[in-house]
């Protein structure tokens, strides 16, 4: 697997924030879609001052987390800039998208019996799907699941289908089990 290509498909898709924002549900998040738990989570992140560079203190980071809590949820990330001063390095959002991807890989290899064995895209698009919709909810796909299981990918590209994303989105990944 290039994990290279994975990484630039997430950030494709979702997209790559260096300053803490609000998700849709009104979760605090960074960098491609990771969640902050809380202010101790951020607190173990290597927040940086957006203007000097500077290393934030562990109190500045817990002021970004609670301005950020405090403004309404859903709008876009780049909304929550101004409410915040510092930002996540790069290569450090790149390190914990590149740990979720091996945590979505592992997943899915619990879920779908032969994972391993896939072809690279149709294992892209898996991944990609799981970023997006998580577990538990991938696991309501039953035809897609039954489909990757029998290696029938032009269903499995039927059944990849999400509501709520962009077409744009949804025909890559039907392309993605179409080019085994």
């Amino acid at each position: 697997m290039d994990w290279d290509q994975v990484v630039a498909d997430l950030i494709r898709w979702e997209g790559n924030v260096p300053h803490m924002y609000l998700d849709t549900v009104g979760y605090v998040t960074v960098g491609v879609g990771h969640l902050i738990a809380d202010v101790t989570a951020a607190q173990q992140l290597g927040f940086v001052n957006r203007s000097s560079g500077v290393k934030a203190t562990p109190a500045e980071i817990g002021d970004d987390f609670e301005n950020t809590v405090r403004q309404p949820a859903g709008r876009r990330p780049q909304y929550y800039e101004q409410f915040t001063k510092f930002d996540l390095p790069a290569g450090e959002r790149v390190a914990i998208l590149r740990g979720q991807i091996q945590e979505a890989d592992q997943d899915l290899a619990r879920s779908f019996a032969g994972y391993g064995g896939y072809p690279i895209n149709p294992r892209r698009a898996l991944i990609d799907m799981l970023f997006n919709l998580g577990l538990r909810t991938l696991s309501t796909f039953e035809r897609l699941h039954h489909a990757c299981e029998a290696g029938d990918w032009n269903t499995a590209a039927v059944e990849s289908r999400r509501f709520g994303i962009s077409d744009e989105r949804n025909e890559w990944t039907r392309k993605l089990f179409l080019m085994p």
